[in-house]
Formats: C-alpha cells, sequence, structure tokens
C-alpha cells in the first residue's frame, strides 16, 4: 500500500545517527519491527476479487503465512454476505509503533512523528482519505483549540465587562453600583493570574500550561 511504502521511505536527520528511517526507530517485537500483518492480505486481494477466495468473518488464517487475523480490529465499515464472507470494507486501521524506552529515543521518534505529518499532508492518495493520529495528536489538537480562542478574548472580556456592569445599573443613582461590576471582572481576573501565572513574563522560565488560557472564561462566567 501506498501508505506503508510512505511509511517505511521517509527518514528524520538526526546530529548523532545520521538519517533514520522506522526500521531504525521501530518498537521490537520478537527481535524484528512490529509490521502489520494484516497487510499481507494484498496478495489475496486479486483472488478475492475475481471470486476464487473469500475472507471468512470475523476470523480467517491466511494460507500462506498462516497468520490469524482478527478482522473487527482491523476493518472499519464492513459489508458481509449471507455466507459471513466480507464483501468489502470502507476502512483499514494500521499501525506504527516507535521505541520510547528513554528521553532522547522519544525525541527522536516526535522528529519522525512530525516528518511523517508533513508527508502525508502534502501527499495526494486519490480517493483514498487518510486519519492520522500519533503520540502527540491529543497534545497537539489542545493547544490549536487553546490558541483559537485567544483572538476573541478581548472582545469577551469586553462584553463580560459591559454585562457586568449593566447589571449592577438600576433606575435609582444613589443605589446604582456600575463599578461593583467592573471590580468583579477584575477580580476574577486577578484569581486567574494568581492561580495560573501570568504566561507573558519572557524572564520568567516557568512552563505555561496553554490550557490555562482558558480557565478566565469560566472564572467570568461563575464570577
Amino acid at each position: 500500500m501506498e501508505v506503508d511504502k510512505l511509511v517505511h521511505a521517509i527518514s528524520v536527520d538526526t546530529e548523532e545517527e545520521g538519517q533514520l528511517r522506522y526500521n531504525d526507530l521501530c518498537a521490537i517485537w520478537d527481535s524484528q519491527c512490529y509490521e502489520n500483518d494484516i497487510l499481507d492480505l494484498q496478495e489475496l486481494i486479486p483472488q478475492v476479487q475475481n471470486g476464487t477466495y473469500n475472507l471468512t468473518y470475523p476470523l480467517m488464517i491466511n494460507p500462506n503465512t498462516f497468520d490469524t487475523y482478527v478482522f473487527p480490529l482491523f476493518l472499519g465499515g464492513l459489508e458481509l454476505t449471507n455466507s459471513s464472507t466480507i464483501a468489502s470494507a470502507k476502512a483499514l486501521s494500521i499501525t506504527y509503533w516507535l521505541k520510547n524506552n528513554h528521553r532522547r529515543e522519544d525525541e527522536k521518534a516526535a522528529k519522525w512523528e512530525q516528518v511523517l505529518l508533513e508527508a502525508l499532508d502534502i501527499r495526494d492518495f486519490g480517493s483514498i482519505q487518510v486519519s492520522r493520529f500519533v503520540s502527540r495528536t491529543l497534545e497537539t489538537e489542545l493547544e490549536k483549540n487553546t490558541n483559537s480562542v485567544i483572538p476573541f478574548f478581548g472582545v469577551t472580556v469586553a462584553v463580560m465587562v459591559l454585562f457586568s456592569v449593566v447589571t449592577c445599573m438600576m433606575g435609582d443613582w444613589v443605589r446604582t453600583k456600575p463599578w461593583l461590576g467592573l471590580m468583579g471582572v477584575i477580580s476574577a481576573g486577578l484569581a486567574c493570574v494568581t492561580a495560573f501565572g501570568f504566561p507573558y513574563i519572557p524572564w520568567s522560565r516557568i512552563h505555561w500550561n496553554q490550557h490555562g488560557r482558558s480557565v478566565p472564561y469560566a472564572g467570568y462566567w461563575y464570577r
């Protein structure tokens, strides 16, 4: 398959070991890289298409390698025949494991994953849609979601200040307390800064949690 060929073809440059490919970074199982045995079925696809061989669901033994396949673990969107054989499948799940026994291996694996994501972004697989999930996908997506709210932060604070001031006003100027609403918003802001720190102090050298940017919204809401 094209995706599998791309995974094994891409490389990442390192200062100590030069170019490293998947076979250099892969997790070892039984003295060899963990591979997707389900891809061995591609040799049988022509026979499946012409009807001379059937893929039995949910288990099947490869007649060439004698490997056992549990199809629900690899295939999705299955359509079965009346005889419990696979007529078609809309999705295929394949996994590539990398070594991360220590920090250095984790850093090399992270670089390789980044190169892979960039290669998949620019590669056109025609009618095949490729979805990917790497070890840092969740962290990266959460950071993107957090950064996406920054342009709206000023507008949100302005709306909150206006709402707080208006709700503290009355028809009687003696009992009207507009400053009370403003101070409430400022109090919530100071509470967030005190609890999570101020992220834009370059000399602090303190690790800043990106998700802390979303806390002011909750703080203002429950003020």
